[in-house]
């Protein structure tokens, strides 16, 4: 499934600059502490914060990949769960989740019944979040965009083609 983002929008990594998590707005808190060797991101109530240590180099690098780690280790949390969640409501059999950082696509499935989920699905809102993993598990039946295959979805998700815009409105957001 595509992410079609076509203004993509310019990431600076700075301070206030705003970052969606679970559909969410977070401005970028960015915290420089006198201890430590490593940098820390957490997500506070209103903010999503990184502490960098003093005695680190900070550039947009340094934020970026410690941004883009933060949403690599939630994704691995929560994806693969709430994947196996919704297949085992549907007696949908899946071999492997793995999670990625996709240019292209929000979910992708094979036919040795691997699920592929994009690591920023966690910029996204829940109910978003499933109709991917939904789309995804009804490509273990239908390997294609059959209209069997759309009915499966429809069946599965009542309100697919609401995410599907969604997706297209919002996909400029959901970048890292």
């Amino acid at each position: 499934l595509h992410t079609h983002h076509a203004t993509r929008f310019q990431r600076r990594y700075q301070h206030g600059e705003i970052f969606r998590y679970l559909g969410k707005d977070y401005p970028l808190n960015i915290i420089t502490k006198s201890q430590g060797q490593s940098i820390a991101v957490s997500l506070s109530e209103t903010t999503l914060d990184v502490s960098i240590p003093q005695t680190m180099p900070d550039d947009t690098d340094t934020r970026r990949h410690a941004i883009e780690t933060f949403y690599r280790t939630q994704a691995k949390q929560f994806l693969p769960k709430r994947t196996q969640e919704i297949a085992s409501q549907y007696d949908c059999t899946i071999n492997r989740i793995i999670i990625k950082n996709q240019k292209t696509r929000w979910g992708s499935c094979s036919s040795k019944q691997n699920i592929n989920l994009n690591l920023r699905l966690m910029m996204a809102l829940p109910e978003a979040i499933d109709y991917i993993i939904i789309h995804e598990l009804c490509h273990l039946t239908h390997m294609n965009h059959s209209q069997a295959f759309w009915n499966l979805v429809q069946q599965r998700c009542p309100r697919y083609q609401y995410w599907r815009h969604w997706f297209k409105d919002n996909a400029e957001y959901l970048v890292l």
